[in-house]
């Protein structure tokens, strides 16, 4: 019994004992009338925060953000840690340290440890008598991550706890969890219009935190200060650039507990020349506070000197980035990402030119088998001239025997004979060269328009390209480097886009090439169903119109021509079988005029000019 009467008194005296100095701790916040509300390591993490009156939430945007606000994790860009101590009393030592590391694809991660160590502690028996010295150690990991909802500029973070504690030989670990949000304000409704133009002179952010959503998970020490309490703190931060070398930033934060009225705290931070800081801050329950910092070649050094109803507690923080920045790995990305699609439209221009190469390949076999036709027309037309010309031999051994008996009308007969047979296979000759020569010339034409019509189609081409991409470039140049999830959405808007354009010229190519091989092939149904598709999607694509034009001209009845063409059709007959052929060509022209392509007019005015060159032929012989 004597036993664990001792046991139970040694135990009420290390709690005693190790409560007594806690409560001379200014961790403790104002612990009067507050007491077992809040948590030991609520006094907080960083210079620089402490500085500005622990006010932190809304900005978070360096390594002791992991404590006051895990979303601000995805505002650092490089990779951070971060180390801060200071001096408490009685001999207590309070230190933080702590490292974030930011992805491009994954978010931010943060992990943290504080400490808290007490020495020397004068132990008391039940009797008041003294015992041996001990000590209190009080550690807190924290393990935070943050991300960015991809179609909004908004960070959520969270982090988990874990709190351990030791006095003596006695030792406990609990588990919590804190959740948070953050938004850039002005940078997604306001900014111009508060700042008067795009730039950053302006910049206004808010934060909210839960703290300690589990409130209790694991063993404890049985101290009423140990007890976690559920906590919502919103703050804000204002920063407004006076000019290229001063700015000003006004920090607030307002806490909310489950058993304590709510508290507000007040900062605000100079920065002079960019890399030099001075801070105030104002705290409800813990006072005035004052510090400074310096940055230089990637190194920061923050102090703030708090004044506390025990006296001044000196704080330092000694930060150092390094690495390449989540804004540095984007702009690598987007040199490959170019790149790839400098290459990409290198091999759809190579397969392009292909595909033409191949499209004209046809259309040159498919002339080459018009030509052999034609060949064959032209042998056959040989053989035949081959006949006549046996056949003349056998009347000539004829005539022969008749011209023994009739001589002189045998000579008058074979002569004139001779004249009309000498003279049909001139005229046979000389139609041979023309069917020969205009066969050449619609070859070249042909090859010359396809050629034409490829060199416009890759100019309208590489014309819609070269706008998409300079409109890629206008917007992306007008999203801040920062917004990586923009940035990222609108290369990914601009790939689909350009595959879009890609695939809608492939298919018009197509239509359009189908078509032609319609046409020519003489299917004018076929042909005429691909370029009205060809025309659906681009009115203004290569010749798809005129083939149009022409196939409809080809299928209309005559009875749907109006008066005016028949009165002009008429008369244009009637001058031809009178053997004024110019007169006539120049009437049915005036039908073109009014339908360009009408198939009897065509075909007049054409059996016309034969006409007239064959009377040219046969002057020039007289």
């Amino acid at each position: 019994m004597r036993r664990m009467k001792a046991s139970e008194s040694m135990w009420k005296l290390l709690r005693n004992c190790s409560l007594a100095v806690l409560l001379l701790c200014p961790l403790s916040l104002m612990a009067d009338g507050n007491s077992g509300t809040e948590d030991i390591f609520a006094y907080g993490a960083g210079a620089r925060a402490i500085a500005m009156g622990r006010t932190f939430v809304g900005l978070a945007d360096d390594v002791s953000t992991i404590y006051w606000n895990p979303a601000g994790l995805y505002n650092l860009d490089k990779k951070t840690i971060s180390v801060y101590y200071s001096q408490l009393f009685e001999g207590s030592m309070y230190g933080y340290i702590g490292y974030v590391h930011p992805t491009v694809d994954y978010g931010s991660f943060g992990l943290g440890v504080m400490s808290l160590y007490t020495g020397d502690i004068q132990g008391y028996d039940s009797s008041s008598y003294q015992l041996s010295t001990f000590s209190s150690t009080k550690m807190k990991l924290i393990l935070s991550y943050a991300n960015q909802l991809p179609w909004f500029p908004l960070s959520f973070g969270a982090s988990v706890k874990m709190n351990l504690s030791s006095i003596e030989s006695y030792s406990a670990t609990s588990i919590n969890f804190d959740l948070a949000l953050h938004y850039n304000f002005l940078k997604r409704f306001f900014k111009e219009r508060v700042a008067g133009r795009g730039d950053d002179d302006t910049e206004f952010q808010i934060g909210l935190v839960f703290h300690n959503l589990l409130n209790k998970i694991g063993e404890r020490l049985n101290l009423e200060e140990d007890e976690e309490n559920y906590t919502l703190v919103i703050g804000a931060s204002f920063l407004k650039r006076l000019n290229p070398i001063i700015a000003t930033r006004i920090l607030a934060d307002f806490s909310l507990f489950e058993k304590r009225p709510m508290i507000f705290s007040l900062g605000a931070e100079i920065t002079l020349y960019r890399d030099y800081f001075v801070r105030f801050g104002f705290a409800l329950e813990s006072g005035f506070s004052f510090g400074g910092g310096i940055r230089l070649a990637g190194w920061t050094f923050d102090y703030a000197l708090g004044f506390r109803e025990l006296g001044a507690a000196h704080n330092v923080s000694l930060t150092w980035r390094f690495g390449k920045g989540r804004v540095d790995l984007l702009r690598a990305r987007e040199k490959v990402v170019r790149k790839r699609i400098r290459k990409n439209i290198l091999i759809e221009r190579s397969n392009q030119e292909k595909k033409y190469s191949r499209i004209i390949t046809k259309k040159e076999q498919d002339f080459s088998k018009n030509i052999r036709k034609k060949d064959e027309i032209i042998k056959q037309r040989d053989r035949r001239i081959a006949a006549i010309e046996r056949e003349r031999k056998e009347q000539l051994k004829k005539v022969e025997q008749r011209i023994q008996a009739l001589k002189q009308r045998s000579d008058e007969r074979l002569a004139r004979y001779r004249e009309r047979l000498e003279r049909t296979i001139r005229e046979n000759t000389r139609q041979i060269q023309a069917i020969q020569k205009q066969r050449d010339a619609e070859v070249k034409k042909l090859k010359a328009d396809m050629a034409k019509q490829a060199q416009l189609l890759d100019a309208a081409f590489a014309k819609r390209m070269g706008n998409l991409e300079d409109a890629y470039k206008k917007r992306l140049a007008g999203i801040s480097l920062t917004n990586q999830m923009a940035r990222k959405q609108l290369t990914l808007k601009y790939e689909r886009e350009k595959g879009i354009l890609k695939q809608q010229e492939t298919d018009k190519a197509k239509e359009y090439m189908k078509g032609l091989e319609e046409f020519f092939r003489g299917a004018y149904d076929r042909a005429l169903t691909h370029f009205r598709n060809v025309l659906r999607r681009d009115p203004g694509y290569a010749d798809a119109r005129e083939y149009m034009n022409k196939i409809q001209a080809q299928g209309r009845d005559i009875a749907s021509y109006s008066k005016q063409i028949l009165r002009y059709y008429r008369q244009g007959v009637g001058h031809y079988l009178a053997g004024r052929h110019q007169r006539a060509i120049a009437i049915w022209q005036e039908i073109l005029k009014i339908d360009p392509y009408n198939k009897l007019a065509l075909k007049n005015i054409e059996m016309a000019k034969k006409r007239l060159h064959l009377l040219k032929q046969y002057n020039k012989k007289r």
